[in-house]
């Protein structure tokens, strides 16, 4: 009789580990691992989007600085000989107030630059420093701001940066 009774939970045990069992996940389980999985992806994915969209506003202002510094020298350069005028360069004055090394660096005879296909528009204001006690050498504060846009309520404010020219009087 033992020996009948150790047969039989042999072949139980036997009959369990050779063909299974039968159950497999509830739908709650699946619904459950899905919702789970779902909430860690979204999270993930949307670290990424963060990252990206910070990648490219940092990408733009960096650009925007380094063609404010190069407007800026352009300015200093070829814009020595003021005398006593004072002006603004923007598209709205497009092409009178912009000297030849100005329009060169712009983007094909236009009055912005074109980079990483993005456009920047410079506005630059020359406007004469005028000191009490003293009468010579005349300095004029330049004042250069990229933008994004050229439309006055759209644009934004992307750099800015300031420098000084010696004036002629």
């Amino acid at each position: 009789m033992f020996r009948k009774k150790i047969k039989n939970i042999l072949s139980s045990v036997e009959a369990k580990l050779f063909y299974g069992s039968q159950g497999g996940f509830t739908l709650i389980e699946v619904l459950a691992s899905l919702v789970i999985l779902s909430i860690i992806l979204v999270t993930f994915f949307s670290f990424f989007n963060q990252a990206l969209i910070f990648s490219g506003k940092n990408e733009e202002k960096l650009v925007a600085y380094n063609l404010a510094r190069k407007t800026l020298n352009i300015v200093e350069e070829d814009y020595a000989d003021l005398n006593g005028i004072e002006l603004t360069i923007s598209c709205e004055s497009y092409p009178t107030n912009y000297r030849d090394d100005l329009k060169l660096a712009l983007y094909e005879t236009t009055c912005y630059y074109k980079e990483n296909n993005r456009y920047y528009f410079p506005e630059i204001t020359i406007t004469k420093q005028s000191f009490d006690n003293f009468t010579s050498p005349v300095l004029y504060l330049i004042h250069v701001k990229i933008y994004s846009s050229d439309h006055l309520v759209e644009r934004e404010l992307l750099s800015e940066t300031f420098g000084y020219v010696r004036g002629g009087g």
